[in-house]
């Protein structure tokens, strides 16, 4: 029975992988646009007909993790604390629902309170500025 089991496990391994080379997304970028947002873009990976059409990003902050789910190569994470860095992953899974490896990573800090009226400020200053009198 145990043989039968390893013979199994082992065979799963082989047909239950991804397609050889087959890369995970890359060129993921983050910026925070304000206090509580940072906004996402990733390259799709170059094959995506094997391709699972849904991205997962790991979100981490303090140790803890929350899962968004995207279908397009952007978005949008909101709700976040201002001044706040996050860590960030994400991942592709081929459609036998396997993750494509490598993932990708990168870091961002949403903006603070004061960097958002800094902003504010200066684009009122620049409209301002290029009134005509």
């Amino acid at each position: 029975m145990v043989s039968k089991l390893f013979i199994l496990f082992c065979i799963s391994q082989v047909v239950c992988q991804c397609p050889r080379g087959m890369l995970g997304p890359s060129d993921f970028t983050a910026k925070a646009v304000d206090s509580t947002s940072i906004v996402l873009s990733w390259r799709a990976p170059d094959d995506t007909s094997n391709l699972d059409p849904m991205y997962t990003i790991t979100v981490t902050q303090g140790g803890r993790n929350k899962y968004h789910f995207f279908t397009s190569t952007e978005g949008k994470i909101s709700n976040l604390q201002p001044s706040t860095k996050y860590n960030l992953k994400l991942t592709a899974f081929c459609k036998i629902g396997n993750q494509v490896n490598p993932p990708a990573y990168i870091s961002a800090t949403t903006k603070s309170n004061e960097e958002i009226l800094k902003d504010k400020d200066n684009a009122d200053a620049s409209i301002g500025s290029n009134k005509k009198n």
